[in-house]
C-alpha cells in the first residue's frame, strides 16, 4: 500500500491485488524458477545474456579454433502447437492445465523453456554437443533464450553440429513448433575463420558474419566503428524530426543560432573560374541583409519604394542595368530574335496577347 498514493486507487484495484501477489510469491520464486532465469528476478537483468553472450564471442576471438553461433528463428506458432505436449509440460512443471494460448507467451515459456532448453543441457551432459567453459569452476554455456530470440553456442565440431539439428528435430516432433531454417543462421567465430558455407550448408540455414543482432542489441560488433552507432544516430534523427519540424527552421539553407540567421548552403556542382567572382558578391551580398526572428515574412519588390511590384519599375529595372541601357522594348523589330519571337513581343507590348484579364 506505501507503494501507491490514494487518489491512484480509485478504480484501480487490480493494483493492489498485484502488489499484494507478488509479495506473496516472492518467498516462493527461487525454488519455482531456475537458476540460469535472467529476466524478471530481482537482482537480474535481461542484458546479462547479452554481456554472456559478448564474453563468449570476445574468447573465441582469440582463440584459433574458436567456436559456432547458432542463431534460431522460431516460427509464429499459434496455431500449430500440439496441446497434448503444452498440458504434459504444464503437469510437469507447475501441475496447472490451461487450453488458451494467447499469442505463444505461453509457449515461450512453457515449450522453450522446459522442452528445448531441457534437451540441450541434457546432450551436453552425455556429450553430444558441447558449449564453451568459463572459469575455474567449469561453468560451461550451451545456450541464451529470452523469449523467441535464441542463440547456442558450439565447438566448431561437425559432429556437434549435427547432433543439434538432431536435438532440434525432436523437439519440432514433440512440441509441432517448427524452426525456420532460412531465417535461421550459423555464424563462425575465431582467428582462423574458414569454410563458412560448409556449416550453413550441414545445418541448411543461411550464412552470416558478425555483428548481428540479438535483443535488439549489434552482437560481436566493434564498438569503436561507425557502423556499430549508426542505428543508434537513426533513432535519434528520427525522435529529433518531430522536434525540428515544430520548433526549427524549415529551411534548407540555413538555421537560427539564438536570434541570429546563419546561412547554410551547399552546391550541387562545383563552381567555374569564372563564376568563384560572382559566388563571393552574392554571399556578400546576402550576408548584408537582416533577417529579424520576430518579424513575420513577407513578399517585397526591391526595385520599388514602397516594395511593390510595378510593369513600369520592372521595365525601369532591364533598361538601367550598371547605369547603361541594355535593353529596350521600344522597337522589337531589330532581328535579334526569331521572328515569331519579335511579333509575340510586339503583341505583348500592344496588349494583343489573349489572356486572362484581356478576356
Amino acid at each position: 500500500m506505501g507503494d501507491f498514493r490514494p487518489i491512484s486507487l480509485v478504480g484501480a484495484m487490480y493494483k493492489v491485488l498485484a502488489k499484494v501477489l507478488a509479495n506473496r510469491m516472492r518467498n516462493v520464486m527461487q525454488s519455482v524458477i531456475g537458476d540460469y532465469q535472467i529476466a524478471f528476478i530481482k537482482n537480474r537483468q535481461i542484458l546479462d545474456s547479452f554481456v554472456i553472450a559478448e564474453e563468449v564471442i570476445h574468447k573465441w576471438k582469440t582463440e584459433k579454433d574458436g567456436g559456432l553461433l547458432v542463431k534460431l528463428d522460431f516460427e509464429k506458432a499459434y496455431d500449430s502447437v500440439d496441446h497434448t505436449f503444452v498440458d504434459n509440460m504444464l503437469e510437469y512443471g507447475l501441475q496447472l492445465e490451461m487450453k488458451a494460448l494467447d499469442q505463444g507467451v505461453y509457449i515461450v515459456s512453457v515449450s522453450f523453456g522446459v522442452g528445448l532448453s531441457s534437451l540441450i543441457q541434457k546432450a551436453n551432459n552425455m556429450g553430444f554437443i558441447k558449449g564453451e567453459v568459463f572459469g575455474n569452476n567449469g561453468v560451461q554455456v550451451t545456450h541464451l533464450q529470452f523469449v523467441d530470440d535464441t542463440v547456442i553456442f558450439l565447438k566448431p565440431r561437425v559432429d556437434y553440429l549435427l547432433n543439434l539439428k538432431r536435438i532440434i528435430r525432436c523437439f519440432e516432433l514433440s512440441s509441432k513448433l517448427k524452426i525456420n531454417f532460412h531465417k535461421s543462421y550459423v555464424v563462425r567465430v575465431g582467428k582462423n575463420v574458414t569454410h563458412e558455407n560448409s556449416w550453413a550448408d550441414i545445418f541448411r540455414c543461411r550464412k552470416a558474419a558478425l555483428p548481428i543482432t540479438y535483443l535488439g542489441i549489434p552482437l560481436g560488433a566493434r564498438p569503436y566503428s561507425k557502423v556499430f552507432w549508426n542505428p543508434v544516430v537513426d533513432k535519434i534523427e528520427t525522435r529529433l524530426r518531430p522536434w525540428k519540424r515544430k520548433f526549427l527552421s524549415k529551411s534548407d539553407y540555413g538555421d537560427w543560432i539564438g536570434n541570429v540567421w546563419q546561412w547554410k548552403m551547399e552546391l550541387r556542382r562545383g563552381l567555374f573560374s569564372w563564376e568563384i567572382s560572382q559566388w563571393h558578391c552574392f554571399l556578400r551580398y546576402i550576408e548584408c541583409l537582416k533577417i529579424r526572428q520576430s518579424t513575420k515574412d513577407t513578399i517585397g519588390w526591391g526595385f520599388n519604394t514602397n516594395g511593390v511590384f510595378t510593369v513600369l519599375s520592372f521595365h525601369t529595372a532591364l533598361e538601367e542595368v550598371d547605369g547603361r541601357t541594355s535593353l529596350s522594348f521600344r522597337n522589337p523589330w531589330k532581328g535579334i530574335c526569331p521572328p515569331k519571337v519579335e511579333l509575340f513581343t510586339w503583341q505583348l507590348l500592344r496588349g494583343r496577347v489573349f489572356v486572362g484579364e484581356v478576356l
